[in-house]
């Protein structure tokens, strides 16, 4: 059996996050991307405790995205709307999501339309923050 622990500084203290355990592994899914997370672990037998492992880290980060993704929107008022972006425009929607939710930020962004109708070099839709209830992105 093992016990595991982790802090967000090196060299601890840490705070147990399993204890008593016999898994091989174990995956720890309460963490925020871009933050370091330090872990250590200890074996436990008949005898007792062991000392603690030696420090492990970790920075766990987003999934990068290939090429293309569409990001579909459901709004509060049921409307779907659906963009097809680039995955440079979707992590700038991810980051943007993030801060807003964090309160930070623009309360609106600007996407861009793939089709354009009319003499139009671009075409974008504003989109507030507030309007969003949930969003789906399928990666291609």
């Amino acid at each position: 059996m093992f016990s595991g622990r982790r802090n967000g500084t090196a060299g601890g203290p840490y705070t147990t996050i399993t204890d008593n355990v016999t898994v091989t592994s174990y995956t720890d899914d309460s963490l925020t991307n871009g933050t370091t997370y330090y872990y250590v672990v200890s074996a436990i037998n008949a005898s007792g405790e062991s000392a603690n492992s030696n420090e492990a880290s970790t920075t766990p980060q987003a999934p990068a995205l290939g090429g293309r993704a569409l990001l579909e929107l459901t709004m509060t008022n049921g409307a779907v709307k659906e963009y097809d972006l680039s995955a440079t425009d979707v992590n700038t929607f991810l980051n943007w999501y993030d801060a807003r939710s964090n309160g930070t930020g623009l309360t609106y962004i600007a996407l861009s339309k793939a089709y354009l109708n009319g003499p139009f070099v671009n075409r974008k839709e504003y989109v507030s923050f507030d309007k969003i209830f949930s969003f789906e992105i399928m990666e291609y």
